[in-house]
């Protein structure tokens, strides 16, 4: 809702669209064809950039480690994501890691948008709190003012969204 009403802040075109995760993995298997990589290749760099957003990190910091092992240290691993940024923005679409971003971006860079939707949010509540990745923590963050009522609920023993760089520490230091 807060893209769909400020998006031209963040640079969204009008009639901007969300793509799903199957057009958005096959979105970066075409711009990794070319780059030599295989679906499976693909599949790998789709989900270490998404990770990598979600993270609030480089997706270089994340090739070659344990979480993933199995993509090639090569820069066509960034032409490859650049080639999926560029047809994303061709195409006036972004992808919900996108949405993630945004958000915050949006909320961060315009304190009148930030006041606006902190005083229209009078109570928050986040349910499975332990499955939120540093990114929604931040957007959170900035929807909480002094006036606002916060409330998470969560069990740090049922954490399972690792893999979308979920961060139990959230929970933990909240």
């Amino acid at each position: 809702r807060m893209l769909m009403e400020n998006g031209h802040l963040v640079n969204l075109k009008p009639n901007w669209g969300v793509l799903d995760m199957p057009d958005s993995e096959r979105v970066m298997q075409l711009s990794s064809s070319s780059f030599g990589f295989t679906p499976k290749d693909s599949k790998n760099i789709h989900q270490l950039y998404s990770y990598s957003r979600n993270s609030m990190t480089s997706w270089t910091q994340w090739v070659r480690t344990q979480r993933f092992p199995d993509i090639p240290n090569t820069a066509n691993v960034g032409k490859a994501i650049e080639s999926y940024r560029r047809r994303c923005k061709r195409s006036n679409r972004v992808d919900f890691d996108d949405l993630q971003v945004l958000a915050f971006k949006l909320l961060q860079g315009n304190p009148e948008i930030r006041k606006l939707y902190q005083d229209r949010f009078h109570v928050i509540m986040v349910d499975e709190y332990q499955d939120t990745n540093l990114i929604q923590a931040k957007i959170l963050e900035l929807l909480t003012s002094k006036r606002n009522v916060v409330t998470v609920v969560g069990d740090d023993a049922q954490s399972i969204y690792g893999f979308r760089a979920a961060n139990i520490e959230n929970i933990l230091s909240f």
